[in-house]
């Protein structure tokens, strides 16, 4: 076996071996509007910053404004960050397609990306119904 630590078991060895081995994935972004991304940028762009920017700031106004320490706003608080991470799993390899034409992702970054996108999304949706149950 050798000397394996903690984070190279042989299962994690065989299961992460094997997905490092694979070959990049080809990403084929909007096919056959190559000269139209540009434009396409033009909603995800602001789109992008307005969440990111607008959820910075409740996070900042929170952290610095004790009176909002209370669990109505820390709900709010929990719906910024499931929006902020939301935004930051999904906008970015949509702008690197659009922006830099890159056409190739890492596997793990593959498998990572929707599992996050899926992670935030029922964060956000069960807090949006544990709302709608407590009120």
């Amino acid at each position: 076996m050798g000397n394996l630590s903690c984070n190279e078991s042989p299962a994690h060895v065989a299961i992460f071996g094997q997905i490092d081995a694979m070959e990049p994935i080809f990403l084929l972004s909007f096919h056959g509007l190559k000269s139209v991304h540009a434009l396409l940028s033009i909603p995800f762009c602001p789109a992008y910053l307005v969440a990111l920017v607008g959820n910075i700031i409740i996070l900042y106004v929170f952290w610095n404004e004790s009176s909002l320490h209370q669990l109505m706003y820390y709900v709010l608080l929990i719906l910024a960050i499931t929006d902020l991470g939301i935004s930051v799993s999904t906008l970015p390899i949509i702008l690197a397609v659009l922006w830099w034409e890159a056409q190739e992702i890492q596997v793990r970054a593959c498998f990572a990306e929707p599992f996050f996108i899926h992670t935030f999304t029922f964060l956000e949706y069960s807090m949006l119904l544990a709302m709608a149950l407590g009120h």
